[in-house]
């Protein structure tokens, strides 16, 4: 399949419902940086044009693929009723990438090619082989330099950024101050425990007979537990779960982070205490709670730099999207979206 059937065939699904996502290098490479040509000829599926650069249908198509991947892969979905927005979204980011990465060489901004390598080789890397990655820039129809020229772009876009937008984009004590008090929820725990447990795993292929075997074995090591053996040195040998080597320590929960049947046994539990078999999809389980932390709220000085990181961050996107608005009304923008 060449590329244009590859971008054809992932907008088909988009507008059948929602695709599986699957990671590639055109979703590594589309920084989403593959937008631009000057050469109208080459790309008559043009959605757009900026200052004279053409922005293909295929960069359009390899931008939604970015997007999409990026919100499932925070657990959300996109159907075919968004599909109108998605595109536009989509589109310009396109423009406002291409309009930076202009203005990025009217400033004269170089990349320095040990940077480009280093961003290659740590793209390579994400690939199981050298032979995989070679195999993946082929079916793309890619080579090295083109996408080491979009790692230059994303490169010079990001010096850009740099040095017209981080100067003086500093955050005062008082405002990290008072985000942590306008926005007390953020910064509450929930009551923890910390939860110890053995698990003895039941086959369903074998069906009755399996899960009766299995009862009878944690049943035995329950009658252990009573007798005083140490729970530690039960779990290491006879758990069946990825916490034995622990001695069964998973460390510590929140409600909601494990099975029901699981959670309501582990925070009725007091601190020591054991509990009797508890059975989840899992298996059988014997549970212990060696520690419990009730709701607090995290101190200031424990959240500070994260605040600060996190208002720079705003500050800087506010920033970001204004230069970019400033560049759009220089610049001569045509849309072609469908």
């Amino acid at each position: 399949m060449d590329n244009k059937n590859i971008y054809v065939s992932f907008y088909k699904k988009v507008l059948s419902g929602i695709i599986p996502i699957t990671v590639s290098l055109i979703l590594i490479i589309s920084s989403p940086l593959l937008a631009g040509d000057k050469k109208p000829s080459l790309m008559p599926d043009k959605v757009a044009i900026v200052n004279g650069v053409f922005i293909s249908k295929d960069a359009l198509l390899r931008e939604m693929m970015r997007i999409y991947n990026k919100i499932a892969s925070q657990g959300g979905m996109i159907n075919s009723s968004q599909l109108d927005q998605f595109k536009k979204t989509a589109l310009e980011t396109l423009i406002n990438l291409e309009l930076l990465y202009q203005e990025s060489q009217k400033k004269g901004i170089k990349v320095d090619e040990k940077e480009v390598n280093e961003s290659y080789d740590n793209m390579k890397r994400q690939f199981p082989d050298e032979s995989a990655f070679q195999k993946e820039l082929k079916k793309l129809e890619l080579t090295e330099e083109k996408v080491k020229d979009q790692i230059r772009r994303r490169l010079a876009i990001k010096k850009l950024i740099g040095q017209e937008l981080m100067k003086g984009n500093k955050i005062s004590e008082s405002e990290t101050k008072n985000f942590y008090k306008e926005h007390p929820d953020l910064f509450k725990t929930p009551e923890q425990v910390r939860v110890s447990h053995i698990l003895v795993m039941v086959d369903p292929s074998k069906g009755e007979k399996g899960k009766k075997k299995a009862k009878e074995k944690i049943e035995k090591i329950k009658d252990r537990i009573k007798k005083g053996e140490d729970f530690s040195a039960l779990a290491r040998k006879y758990s069946e779960g990825p916490s034995k080597d622990k001695g069964g320590d998973i460390g510590y929960i929140q409600r909601g982070q494990v099975v029901k049947p699981f959670e309501d046994t582990a925070f009725s539990l007091k601190k020591g205490q054991v509990s009797d078999i508890v059975e989840t999809r899992f298996g059988f389980h014997i549970i212990k709670v060696t520690d419990r932390k009730p709701p607090s709220i995290i101190p200031f000085e424990d959240v500070k730099e994260r605040i600060e990181n996190y208002l720079m961050k705003k500050k800087l996107e506010k920033r970001l999207a204004n230069y970019i608005n400033d560049l759009k009304k220089k610049a001569k923008i045509e849309r072609f979206l469908q």
